[in-house]
């Protein structure tokens, strides 16, 4: 199950455009694995971490597994995403891992009118694209 909630508007300064709004957005997924038989030793891989980057800012990250892990650790891979590493190693029939991430959305500033096209010449690719409705 994933959710995506907007928690609400912040007001923030993006650099170089008047003062715009941010929106906060609290996601949260779960996956639950249900075996036939118990398990005794499982060793996972996660990467359920929000990133930050030019739009997008992490707020906060959590990370809810049940049964605990016994042994849990982070690290940030090779492309920049945090990869956690949990094993757990009691006996389960069922393994739930929950994420929650809060993140803040800066607006997409506006193009640039120079370099968007005239509306006539989007106006007739539409038209060349859906089969000569128009």
């Amino acid at each position: 199950m994933v959710s995506a909630d907007p928690i609400g508007p912040r007001p923030r300064d993006v650099p170089g455009m008047s003062k715009r709004h941010t929106m906060l957005y609290k996601c949260v997924h779960t996956t639950i694995y249900d075996y036939v038989e118990q398990v005794s030793l499982c060793h996972n891989l996660l990467h359920l971490t929000t990133r930050s980057g030019p739009s997008q800012t992490r707020r906060s990250s959590e990370l809810r597994i049940s049964p605990p892990p016994s042994v849990m650790t982070e690290r940030i891979d090779y492309f920049g995403n945090t990869a956690t590493f949990a094993t757990i190693e009691e006996p389960h029939r069922a393994l739930c891992v929950t994420a929650i991430n809060v993140a803040e959305l800066a607006p997409a500033p506006p193009p640039s009118p120079e370099l968007s096209p005239p509306w006539e010449v989007v106006r007739d690719q539409l038209c060349t694209d859906s089969a000569r409705m128009c």
